[in-house]
């Protein structure tokens, strides 16, 4: 399975669900083996860098400082086969789904329904 988090600039909330759930697979084997492919992008703002309060929040927690200095934010009309290619589209906010293509929306759920079962 191909899992893909999604926000509007992909520096704050979706490289830290990316990061975390990287490491949740380093912890938990059985997920290891279902999961294929972690990534992260933007569906609003082109971006660059994490932003810096995401970049030092994550540092505090132990990331490696220089995968944090690496992350590039991935567009979605740049990296479209990215978001092609995912199995699941995991978003912040209901509003990330009406930003993705209607051909994807079909893979879109929202964090908090993930983890709790509603918004």
């Amino acid at each position: 399975m191909k899992v893909l988090f999604v926000c509007s600039s992909n520096v704050c909330r979706s490289p830290y669900c990316e990061f975390r759930f990287r490491k949740l697979m380093e912890e938990t084997p059985e997920l290891a083996k279902k999961v294929s492919e972690v990534n992260s992008g933007a569906v609003f703002n082109i971006s660059n860098k994490l932003h810096k309060k995401a970049y030092q929040c994550m540092l505090e927690e132990g990331y490696d400082e220089n995968i944090l200095k690496a992350h590039r934010a991935k567009y979605i009309w740049f990296n479209y086969k990215m978001f092609k290619d995912a199995d699941v589209i995991i978003g912040m906010t209901r509003w990330h789904k009406w930003c993705l293509p209607f051909s994807l929306r079909k893979k879109y759920i929202n964090l908090s329904e993930v983890g709790g079962g509603e918004y």
